[in-house]
């Protein structure tokens, strides 16, 4: 029996992150698979059709279409796929947001309760931003693209403190990415 064959083959199937397979004398073969586990949900139209696509810590799509699991998953938007298919690999430039969001879904689980979407924000020269929707509030919130606990918690305590200085509704955007916090508020009408 050759285990590295048996090995490769496993890892061919999309929902397989890593397979190890060991002979144990005289007559057994142990194979111990490890699945995908979904940090993500994006939204790709596929013949007509918007459909789910769950992505791992990796970037790495690995089911499309409604799973149990789906609902419970925080929702990134800004993704652009041409031919979406199981088995594609997002930009190797996004896989440290996979891999914080991995992070702080099973540190802080918490947190991402308090975002309703991420949207991936493309700069002009290939980098990104993000933009976070929180989920019982309605305002954009500028961040950088390291997403992590500390963005999240420096997200919340913003919008408490702009919240009781004044209705979140009056303001039209806020942008946490540099060292001082930055807010639009929102134009009135004069005749109002």
């Amino acid at each position: 029996i050759d285990s590295s064959k048996i090995a490769n083959t496993m890892m061919t199937y999309p929902i397989v992150e890593s397979a190890i397979v060991k002979k144990k004398f005289p007559d057994k073969v142990l194979i111990e698979i490890t699945s995908r586990k979904a940090v993500a949900v994006s939204f790709a139209k596929v013949n007509g059709f918007t459909i789910p696509l769950e992505i791992d810590k990796e970037g790495f799509v690995f089911r499309m279409g409604w799973s149990s699991n789906t609902s419970l998953l925080t929702i990134v938007s800004g993704l652009n796929f041409t031919n979406p298919k199981v088995g594609m690999r997002l930009s190797r430039k996004l896989e440290t947001f996979f891999s914080g969001l991995a992070n702080i879904a099973k540190t802080q689980e918490v947190l991402l309760n308090n975002i309703s979407e991420i949207k991936i924000n493309e700069k002009k020269h290939g980098d990104y931003d993000l933009i976070l929707y929180p989920t019982h509030k309605k305002i954009m919130v500028f961040a950088n693209k390291d997403l992590s606990e500390k963005t999240l918690n420096k997200m919340i305590l913003t919008l408490d403190a702009l919240d009781e200085y004044n209705s979140l509704e009056d303001f039209e955007y806020v942008d946490i990415r540099g060292e001082n916090i930055v807010y639009k508020m929102k134009e009135r009408n004069l005749s109002e």
